[in-house]
């Protein structure tokens, strides 16, 4: 991309795009809502690029409302999957920058989700104690504390139709409509959710879960964060340490965030075994 500055990164690229298309709707109100205040100090012009000390006078003419999502073509895309691997070993010296965890945050804010209704909350877990102990009910597993960050992810227990209403009332907020234009979306949460055996749903919420745990693994690799899924744990013992015990939500699996210790991880070095695409992806 001509005048592409030096050190650009194309996750944060998404950022703004995102800020520019509510602007080009007029809904400033909404970006503002959506992207943090760095971005969009970046994008109305008053500051510079997070982290690489850009202003946005200096970019290319129209680039914030005319060029595509991603400049990430098809061969970079195709790298950067491979690149990806289930960190076993990670760096502890190193951390993620400030910039890129906050964007990161953001595409666990940004994950879509069946209907929008964002069923889920994830633990941002900071505090060193609470991830040694988490790392005891964790089969000892390293990346539990060695990791830059840890993410607990966590599904609802129920849904109530409050949570429709609480949905529908942020929609009211942030698009500008009116809470009746909503009846017919209203009436169609309630007969997908009702159609549902208690069972179905419990498996239909932790869905959604998933969704945003890959969709933050994604904008991870893109950023060159490794990442590390974890479900080898005790999550009755997560909820009882993390206090989710008496709370609507649960502990569905973890995600551990950093940089990769090459040297000691034996995995950082070997093929990636998949079966052959055709047989997993067959043309109908």
């Amino acid at each position: 991309m001509p005048g592409k500055p030096r050190g650009w990164r194309d996750g944060e690229r998404s950022c703004f795009r995102r800020a520019g298309q509510e602007e080009g709707r007029g809904r400033q109100g909404a970006a503002a809502a959506l992207v943090p205040e760095p971005w969009l100090a970046f994008r109305q012009g008053t500051g510079k690029m997070p982290g690489h000390g850009v202003s946005c006078g200096e970019m290319p003419p129209g680039f914030l409302h005319e060029t595509s999502y991603t400049n990430m073509n098809a061969q970079e895309l195709i790298e950067t999957l491979e690149w990806r691997y289930a960190t076993k070993v990670f760096n502890p010296d190193r951390r993620i920058p400030a910039e890129d965890w906050e964007a990161l945050l953001e595409s666990l804010h940004l994950s879509p989700s069946s209907l929008g209704l964002q069923m889920w909350k994830f633990l941002d877990v900071r505090d060193p104690s609470v991830r040694s102990r988490l790392r005891e009910v964790s089969w000892g597993q390293p990346q539990v504390t060695d990791a830059s960050r840890l993410v607990v992810f966590c599904a609802r227990r129920d849904f109530k139709p409050e949570d429709v209403q609480r949905y529908l009332e942020r929609i009211v907020e942030v698009r500008g409509v009116t809470m009746d234009s909503l009846d017919q979306y209203r009436a169609r949460i309630f007969e997908l959710v009702g159609s549902k055996s208690p069972e179905a749903l419990k498996a239909w919420l932790e869905r959604q879960v998933y969704i945003a745990l890959g969709f933050m693994m994604s904008c991870a690799a893109d950023l060159r964060v490794d990442t590390c899924a974890l479900e080898g744990m005790d999550p009755l013992a997560y909820d009882r340490i993390l206090h989710l015990e008496n709370s609507p939500y649960y502990t569905l699996c973890a995600l551990a965030l950093g940089y990769r210790n090459e040297e000691a991880d034996k995995y950082a070095r070997l093929a990636k075994v998949r079966f052959d695409r055709g047989e997993v992806i067959p043309v109908i």
